[in-house]
């Protein structure tokens, strides 16, 4: 977790410098929005929701796949086994 330092009382407000070397690495320990990457175990104890026609995909080419259209539910499996 990174710390953030102020000035105290009612000072001048903190320059670009010091704005810029507190907000250094802040974000390093949150997930973006779209397009985080993690490694080791992820867990979800209360579960994952996805939306009708969202896909859990696997494997380097998103071989297998599995997702609902809202009707139905499918898993689809693109690689040979």
């Amino acid at each position: 977790m990174s710390t953030i330092t102020t000035r105290s009382g009612k000072g001048s407000p903190l320059t670009n410098n010091e704005v810029d070397s507190n907000f250094t690495n802040l974000n390093t320990d949150k997930a973006e929005l779209s397009g985080a990457t993690f490694t080791g175990e992820i867990v979800a104890n209360a579960g994952i929701a996805l939306g009708d026609n969202d896909k859990a995909t696997f494997g380097a080419g998103d071989d297998l796949q599995i997702y609902h259209d809202g009707s139905n539910s499918y898993i689809d499996e693109s690689a040979t086994g």
